[in-house]
């Protein structure tokens, strides 16, 4: 957390939220990330956030509903199909060696 460095311990965890993200399906089911997200606040009278959440953003971006590489999986998919939708042309990934994962 790079927010967290140079603070000398005068950070603390404020709250905690759950956060979902859809990741690429494993063994042809659906699969859903559950994140316990802790949110911290910063003691420190020249800290330019008084609260933050920690990072995950090897994971998602802020505020995504979908991993990285489900996103990426999904961006091939609407490039190799032109931006026409793959369900309406009949194909429905089963597995993550098909959206490429």
């Amino acid at each position: 957390m790079h927010h967290l460095r140079g603070r000398g311990g005068n950070v603390r965890v404020h709250d905690r939220y759950q956060r979902r993200l859809t990741d690429l399906p494993l063994a042809h089911q659906r699969f859903v990330i559950r994140l316990t997200v802790r949110r911290f606040i910063c003691g420190s009278a020249d800290c330019p956030r008084r609260t933050f959440a920690e990072p995950f953003s090897q994971l998602a971006a802020p505020y995504a509903r979908f991993t990285t590489r489900l996103n990426r999986a999904l961006e091939r998919v609407g490039l190799a199909l032109a931006g026409r939708g793959g369900p309406e042309l009949g194909w429905r990934p089963s597995s993550a060696s098909e959206w490429g994962g």
